[in-house]
């Protein structure tokens, strides 16, 4: 909650050299198939209008006016763009649930919404908030658009406005 700035300034302990041994380990990690989407899903559901695809990234980004890592801009038809910016503030730190509440209460939630942004790692934030607000059933596209606009045969959607 703030990255490492906030780590830094209360005074948490950082290292600057790589530990000479490695400790092993035992760990088997278990996908939870049921916390995330997967691109077929994501093409199923918007035939079937089963659910609400939220794009998490910047508005300029969503509209299709910039897209910085991958080769195409545009967003997955259907999808509402509810930026990660609007549950952070200026440090990074999650905003008040009441604040946070008050940008989802827009929006018509089906039971499991699934977020998406670039490859996966900030629509955390929104699923995150989701979480925080009561919708623990919210899923993860990891892939993103990265992954969709990879294959040839997706549809790219741009918009004038999110």
């Amino acid at each position: 909650d703030g990255g490492i700035k906030a780590w830094l300034a209360v005074g948490l302990p950082v290292a600057t050299t790589i530990p000479q041994t490695a400790v092993t380990g035992d760990f088997l990690a278990i996908e939870n198939a049921a916390m995330t989407a997967t691109y077929p899903d994501i093409k199923q559901s918007g035939r079937d209008n089963a659910s609400v695809l939220i794009d998490a990234r910047e508005i300029p980004r969503y509209r299709g006016e910039e897209e910085p890592i991958d080769p195409v801009a545009g967003h997955i038809p259907g999808a509402i763009n509810v930026p990660w910016q609007q549950f952070v503030d200026v440090e990074n730190r999650m905003l008040p649930i009441e604040q946070q509440r008050l940008v989802w209460q827009k929006l018509v939630l089906p039971p499991s919404p699934v977020v998406y942004c670039g490859s996966g790692v900030t629509a955390c934030v929104d699923l995150l908030s989701l979480a925080m607000i009561g919708v623990e059933s919210a899923k993860l596209y990891p892939g993103s658009w990265s992954d969709w606009c990879s294959y040839p045969e997706s549809i790219i959607e741009t918009s004038s406005h999110s």
